[in-house]
C-alpha cells in the first residue's frame, strides 16, 4: 500500500494536502477504508490518533461526558469494534501530530488523509516521502 496525493492548496498561513491509499475503494465500507488508513499510518510509525467527538451533532445522542478516545497500534480488536459505530455515527475529528509542523486528520466516512502544516513549513506536501 502507498499514499497517493490527490489535492494540494494553501491559505495565507497553511499548506493543505489530501491523500488516499492506493488500495482504497468505493466497493469497501466506510469502516474498512477508515481503518485501512489508520492502520497504514500506524505501520509507518504514527503512535496514536486522538478522537474528538462532536457534541450537539444533530443526528445522534452523544454522551456529553465522553468527549474523546484514543486509538493506538495496540488497540484491541474488541476496542476497535466498540469504537467504530460511534465514529461512523458522530464523525469526530480523528487527528494525529505527524511531526512538529504537520497535523493529520483521517476522514471517518472516506478514509482520506488530510494533512496541514503552517507556512513556511512544507511538511504536509511531503508526507508520501517521509511517512
Amino acid at each position: 500500500m502507498q499514499l497517493i496525493q490527490t489535492k494540494v492548496y494553501s491559505t495565507k498561513k497553511t499548506f493543505h494536502v489530501d491523500y488516499v491509499l492506493d488500495s482504497q475503494s468505493q466497493s469497501k465500507s466506510p469502516e474498512e477504508n477508515f481503518r485501512a488508513m489508520v492502520e497504514y499510518l500506524f505501520s509507518k510509525g504514527v503512535k496514536y490518533f486522538k478522537i474528538f467527538y462532536h457534541l450537539g451533532y444533530d443526528q445522534c445522542d452523544w454522551d456529553p461526558d465522553h468527549l474523546s478516545d484514543m486509538i493506538t497500534p495496540e488497540t484491541t480488536e474488541e476496542k476497535w469494534q466498540s469504537l467504530l459505530p460511534g465514529i461512523m455515527e458522530n464523525l469526530p475529528n480523528v487527528c494525529a501530530q505527524l511531526n512538529e509542523h504537520c497535523l493529520a486528520i483521517v476522514g471517518c466516512r472516506t478514509g482520506n488523509l488530510h494533512c496541514s502544516s503552517r507556512i513556511p513549513h512544507e511538511d504536509a506536501l511531503h508526507v508520501c516521502e517521509w511517512l
